[in-house]
């Protein structure tokens, strides 16, 4: 068996999110070609107050040798199988233990405001019996101390603890909740799919999902293709001799950070935030509106980059020029990883010094 796992698509209608339906649409479409039998959604594929299901469950209709399995999340808790007409949509209403195999089930526990997953496993567990050699499948914050945070909502959410994985030792836990992907799937705990999309400007970079083999305990990721992609990025402005060469080669490296390319790039919504110092802003805006057009991408924001941090420096002294350019070139030399500060960080308040800001 191959399982196809996601979450938090927050779905409205196709006309107000279709950039998350075509991401969704993407997960299906690669998981017929990867032979997939079952999609998990784990929690809030639908959006908080929105009860029309007609644009999904379409859209399960058209994939009917694909199995989904809606767990609903804290937006969606209230959805029912009722809801929809799709045959091959079934909704987990209660928790529910499922063999798979003959030593291994499948533990869902749905959301549910009114307790946490320690508490919703050992009501499972007191009233059912121990599970098993079991693979737990829920919605809600992991309390470790490398918890992500969840920027489309503040709070925690059916929290499940470390004291409560030791004590019920599932084989697996997967999440959904959180939006942001684990990036290394093998060094926690509880693995989190991520959304298919990102929904909104602090949502950055590709999206993933996974594919699960609970035979041999495989899990694979797989990047969805989506319509958009988000990023945010600051850059610190100096004002060097070859301040915009500076600038061009910073854009550079940015975009190469991404680790996308061609097409891709056309997909991307970038908010641009400016800091630090320049001899001409408006030559530094021409600059960075070109060198991102070039790349055929584009500004989340309508008024483009952020200038607003942005010093005008009118004091263009050798002294005071060369005073920064020998920092720039000691920290180049520099190992700062032993510091909070990065080298960024020391320059602009460098500069502030240097240029009367401080």
């Amino acid at each position: 068996m191959k399982i196809a796992i996601t979450a938090d698509a927050h779905l409205r209608s196709r006309q107000e999110t279709p950039e998350r339906y075509a991401a969704l649409e993407n997960i299906f479409v690669q998981s017929e070609k990867e032979k997939v039998e079952q999609v998990f959604i784990l929690g809030d594929l639908f959006d908080r107050d929105f009860n029309n299901y007609h644009d999904f469950d379409q859209l399960c209709q058209q994939h009917p040798e694909l199995k989904m399995t809606v767990l609903p999340g804290n937006h969606d808790s209230g959805i029912k199988k009722r809801f929809f007409a799709a045959q091959n949509i079934r909704v987990i209403e209660e928790p529910l233990l499922e063999p798979v195999g003959e030593k291994l089930n499948f533990l869902f526990l749905p959301y549910d405001d009114g307790v946490t997953l320690d508490e919703a496993l050992e009501a499972f567990v007191n009233k059912n019996g121990a599970p098993g050699r079991f693979i737990l499948f829920g919605h809600g914050d992991w309390l470790s101390g490398a918890r992500q945070s969840n920027t489309y909502e503040q709070g925690f959410y059916m929290p499940l603890s470390r004291r409560a994985v030791e004590k019920f030792s599932p084989l697996r836990i997967f999440l959904g909740h959180i939006h942001q992907a684990d990036k290394k799937i093998d060094q926690s705990a509880v693995v989190y799919p991520g959304s298919p999309c990102g929904l909104e400007i602090n949502e950055t970079g590709k999206r993933r999902f996974l594919l699960y083999e609970p035979e041999n305990n495989r899990l694979e990721t797989r990047e969805v293709v989506t319509p958009v992609i988000y990023f945010r990025e600051t850059m610190l402005a100096l004002p060097v001799e070859d301040e915009i060469l500076r600038l061009q080669e910073m854009i550079k490296k940015m975009i190469e950070g991404w680790e996308i390319s061609g097409q891709d790039l056309q997909k991307v919504k970038l908010r641009l935030r400016v800091r630090g110092f320049t001899k001409d802003k408006e030559a530094l805006s021409k600059l960075i509106n070109e060198e991102i057009a070039r790349h055929g991408i584009s500004f989340y924001d309508e008024g483009g980059a952020d200038l607003s941090e942005l010093k005008i420096i009118t004091d263009e002294s050798e002294a005071r020029l060369l005073l920064l350019s020998k920092i720039q070139e000691r920290l180049q030399q520099q190992d700062l990883r032993k510091f909070l500060s990065s080298p960024e960080d020391v320059l602009e308040e460098a500069a502030e010094i240097i240029f009367g800001g401080k």
